[in-house]
């Protein structure tokens, strides 16, 4: 069974219906705790100094981190829309209190691969004048972005094996945080490039967002979510389909009879 684009998409934008204005209050959150936290470290760590900017690295880690607990209960809200099931906005804080070490240690693996992926650009701007001429400028602001562009693209390859971590968190409990790893790599074997080509689908929505100075993320980024939410119902469908075991026609006609 092939998982199709637009179904995907189409069921995700019934699903969001109605939706949008808590998914965007728990967004909003959760970049406002984020913007918070990125103002408060060049507070604690100012100026261009190794020790300084090795500081506050460690410290936007660490809070990237324990973002991750929110990420964790929008995921659980996305899963209960697209399943019909009620839900509270509370269900965003769900797991500041409940299992939150399953969650941090699950969500490590992404964590530390987006600061890995990010280290060349973050180098490039430490390491290298901005110059003075508008020529110098701008020759280092091409090359700065695209190093922020091949690590956005580095981040979505290595990330695929964990793209289901955060529905595993919320569809079973009783998994170790090394079983979610190891169920979502299990899961997403033969489905990584369909995936990563339903996502590469959204960019030129994204660039729509980048022309309306980002306010246009508020639609896109929970558009995304959800599809990606149904994309993981399919897979899971899926397999729980093929599991199913067929039932012969001779019983079948007897039951008829």
């Amino acid at each position: 069974m092939t998982i199709r684009f637009n179904e995907c998409k189409c069921e995700a934008k019934r699903a969001l219906k109605g939706h949008y204005p808590v998914l965007i209050m728990g967004l909003l959150l959760i970049f406002g705790v984020t913007i918070a936290m990125n103002q408060l470290v060049m507070n604690l760590f100012p100026g261009m100094t190794v020790d300084s900017v090795i500081l506050s690295e460690v410290f936007l880690f660490i809070v990237a981190l324990l973002t991750t607990l929110l990420t964790a209960g929008m995921a659980v809200i996305y899963l209960k829309i697209i399943r019909g099931e009620a839900y509270q906005a509370s269900d965003l804080f769900i797991y500041l209190k409940n299992q939150p070490d399953r969650v941090l240690f699950s969500a490590l693996v992404l964590t530390v691969i987006d600061l890995l992926v990010s280290i060349p650009a973050n180098y490039f701007a430490f390491t290298t004048e901005v110059g003075t001429t508008l020529e110098q400028q701008s020759v280092w602001a091409t090359r700065y972005m695209g190093l922020l562009i091949l690590s956005i693209v580095l981040n979505m390859i290595l990330a695929l094996p964990f793209t289901f971590i955060y529905f595993l968190l919320a569809d079973h409990p009783e998994y170790t945080a090394r079983e979610v790893l190891k169920e979502s790599m299990r899961l997403m074997k033969g489905n990584k490039r369909t995936y990563l080509l339903l996502q590469l689908s959204f960019f030129p929505w994204a660039i729509v967002c980048v022309l309306t100075f980002y306010v246009g993320l508020l639609w896109l980024l929970p558009y995304m979510e959800m599809t990606g939410a149904v994309f993981y119902q399919k897979v899971t469908g899926m397999e729980k389909a093929e599991q199913e075991p067929e039932i012969p026609n001779e019983i079948t006609n007897s039951m008829e009879a």
